[in-house]
């Protein structure tokens, strides 16, 4: 899986592609809370639309939900 990061208008962009394998979204969670800590990020835009198996990200996105709120937009 594709990872790509941009941080723009105050709001991280984060467009994936690929297969979302287990690891990958264990891959993919370590950036994301990582960035979310170090520079105090609420919204985050994650781009969807060129990941195959993708129930595995939304565990993930649920999971943020629950721990972070803030702004969460998924482009699917």
């Amino acid at each position: 899986m594709n990872i790509y990061l941009e941080y723009r208008k105050k709001a991280l962009y984060v467009t994936l592609s690929g297969n979302a394998s287990k690891d990958n979204v264990k891959r993919f969670k370590k950036k994301l809370y990582y960035f979310i800590s170090e520079y105090n990020i609420n919204n985050i835009v994650v781009n969807l639309k060129m990941i195959d198996n993708k129930d595995s990200i939304y565990d993930l996105l649920d999971e943020y939900d629950v721990k972070y709120g803030g702004d969460l937009v998924v482009i699917d």
